[in-house]
């Protein structure tokens, strides 16, 4: 899926703060290799020339330039939550913006942390207020600007979300438990049971860059399996 840089920087212009995965840049791995340190880094700022795209990351080893840190695009990605985290609390936020439109109420299962999927896909009954609140806490989104095709999206519907554009990373705290079992038995646990999560899979493996690989393939960051692999080391 192809976007021009000019589109991609009026997209993710509108994320700036949000967290960003550099793993796979040489100065994150020379970091965690050499040094031990773990980069911890936010979209700072954008800058767009001669179609380039470049961005400003802010980091937290405050030695290097002062904690700034220019990259191409192509060498990072967002890290964005999925409507399926939505809280309890910001679901609270959004029916009180919803400006007595009936159409858009969202239903919270307690303990489950999810809306429910058509309120999830009826997007054209989002008010700007409610469309903006969520981007500001980092929601992925549909955006009209991407669209296949090359044109621009009539219906948020027929846009694409940051993460299906290729754009954009889940957050590794979002591993699903259908991924689970899949990365175990992949790597070699045949006797499953619905007892197998997320913190058994990383703490009994030995074979860390296996998943690695697996759990990048779903579109997850790993910056935070290194550092859960080095407190428990």
């Amino acid at each position: 899926m192809k976007f021009s840089n000019d589109i991609i920087g009026k997209v993710i212009a509108q994320y700036l703060g949000a967290t960003v995965d550099v793993s796979n840049t040489e100065w994150y791995k020379e970091e965690r290799r050499l040094r031990g340190r773990f980069i911890e880094a936010t979209l700072a700022g954008l800058n767009l020339h001669d179609d380039s795209l470049r961005a400003c990351i802010s980091h937290n080893i405050k030695t290097q330039s002062n904690g700034m840190q220019w990259l191409d695009f192509s060498a990072f990605k967002l890290i964005l939550k999925s409507l399926s985290s939505l809280t309890k609390e910001d679901a609270i936020i959004l029916n009180s913006m919803s400006n007595g439109n009936s159409e858009f109420r969202i239903s919270y299962f307690e303990g489950e942390g999810i809306i429910d999927k058509e309120t999830i896909l009826d997007w054209t009954s989002l008010n700007f207020n409610q469309y903006q609140y969520l981007i500001s806490q980092f929601y992925d989104v549909p955006h009209r600007l991407l669209k296949v095709g090359g044109r621009t999206a009539t219906d948020l519907q027929d846009g694409k979300t940051l993460f299906e554009a290729g754009l954009a990373l889940r957050p590794l705290s979002e591993l699903t438990h259908e991924h689970v079992l899949e990365i175990a038995e992949h790597l070699g646990y045949n006797e499953l049971s619905p007892n197998m999560n997320k913190e058994f899979l990383f703490k009994e493996s030995r074979t860390l860059g296996n998943i690695e690989e697996e759990i990048s393939k779903r579109g997850y960051e790993i910056q935070s399996l290194h550092k859960l692999k080095k407190q428990t080391a």
